[in-house]
């Protein structure tokens, strides 16, 4: 440590460095696929679009485990989106999405997951067909830990509503049931509904944009120590 524009001799030994180094950081961001499935859809339980129904409520689950093989790490996830492979009906209201760290790790029973956090919406939507994203107003924290669910829900109607499902990429979990549903015209907001209707297996794939771990590349020369010293604010990974 020295005084203001004073410069001094470190009295350990050092060695001056050039060439390439790089840190493996988490802060940069990351819009990826999560789910693993390349099907499309066969039924209104699996997609999040399912509006051949005036209402509907879905949990899905992701685990860690899936959000890290796909790069993610501890941070902000900012958007949130489903790639439609045959549109519907593309008009949407009360379009709901909530997210949740949680320990489940599977769906099972009809009571929804509580303590979700609403992170788009309510809001009337159109979708299109490809990538259609939601961009959340405030980050959704995600610990890096914990499995991630995600709940959507909307309202397009009274009963005797009429409308098609629009399809997207799914994957079949097998025996692990990572999704909880409600599809049904019953007159009331999807987003108020009491209790589902059925669990599945089959699971959209979500496309998320959120926190990844990575190498960043620098060239540089630097100072190796074999005593831990700072110089302003480092971005060099210890002992640097």
């Amino acid at each position: 440590r020295t005084s203001a524009g004073e410069w001094r001799r470190l009295e350990n030994d050092m060695s001056l460095l050039t060439g390439d180094y790089y840190t493996i950081n988490c802060g940069a961001a990351l819009t990826s696929s999560v789910g693993g499935g390349v099907a499309t859809s066969i039924g209104s339980y699996d997609t999040p679009f399912s509006t051949a129904a005036a209402d509907a409520r879905k949990q899905y689950l992701y685990t860690a485990t899936e959000l890290t093989s796909a790069g993610y790490c501890a941070g902000n996830i900012t958007a949130i989106g489903f790639n439609v492979i045959t549109l519907g009906t593309p008009n949407i209201n009360g379009w709901t999405v909530k997210m949740k760290n949680t320990a489940s790790t599977s769906l099972t029973g009809t009571a929804w997951e509580t303590g979700v956090t609403t992170v788009y919406g309510p809001t009337n939507i159109t979708i299109a067909a490809g990538t259609n994203t939601f961009t959340f107003g405030t980050p959704f924290y995600w610990d890096g830990t914990s499995n991630l669910l995600i709940e959507v829900c909307f309202d397009n109607g009274t009963i005797g509503y009429a409308g098609t499902n629009s399809t997207v990429n799914i994957n079949n979990t097998g025996a692990v049931l990572r999704n909880r549903y409600y599809n049904l015209n019953t007159g009331l907001s999807g987003c108020t509904i009491g209790t589902a209707t059925a669990t599945s297996a089959v699971r959209p794939n979500v496309i998320i944009t959120g926190t990844t771990t990575g190498p960043t590349p620098t060239t540089t020369s630097y100072i190796y120590s074999v005593q831990p010293w700072v110089v302003g604010t480092p971005a060099l990974p210890a002992p640097y």
